[in-house]
């Protein structure tokens, strides 16, 4: 920066005016990312017949595997089947987001295995992107779980418990 030159502060660096709207962002993001986790924890209960206990400790990562199992294992759930590209992109996005790290203008994610890789989230724009990418996941997620207008939901929640 040459002498006079005024750095550009962007809204991710607290000490800009929209940084309140940076940070409600990243909560946004941040919870349509816990709604997308609980929308597959739902799935695995429901048309996976899955216990609680068993995925309380998983990460999404192994959310993910589980939803891939069971969608091999249960062929009618096309949408699920569908939905795979997208959850491996949506748990890649989670862990940019997650694993970034505050830089001068906000957050910046680098990955150890490619020295090449940067993703920044500077703007409240960029996180907005991602809190969509979210939202459409968990809408695609509830989507296969009320494919049935509910009977499974239904069904598994008046089952007779142990």
């Amino acid at each position: 920066m040459s002498q006079g030159q005024a750095a550009t502060i962007l809204p991710g660096d607290a000490r800009h005016p929209e940084h309140d709207a940076f940070l409600l962002e990243l909560g946004r993001s941040t919870y349509q990312l816990a709604r997308v986790a609980g929308a597959c924890f739902d799935i695995l209960r429901v048309l996976g017949d899955h216990e609680a206990d068993e995925l309380y400790g998983d990460t999404l990562g192994r959310t993910v595997r589980r939803l891939r199992e069971l969608a091999d294992k249960r062929p009618e759930l096309t949408d699920l089947r569908a939905l795979q590209e997208s959850l491996a992109n949506c748990l890649e996005t989670r862990n940019d987001l997650q694993h970034a790290l505050p830089v001068a203008g906000g957050l910046q994610r680098r990955r150890p295995t490619d020295p090449h890789f940067v993703k920044d989230y500077f703007t409240v724009e960029a996180l907005a992107a991602t809190t969509a990418a979210f939202r459409d996941v968990h809408v695609a997620l509830t989507n296969v779980l009320y494919r049935d207008d509910g009977a499974a939901v239904k069904a598994w929640t008046t089952r007779p418990r142990a």
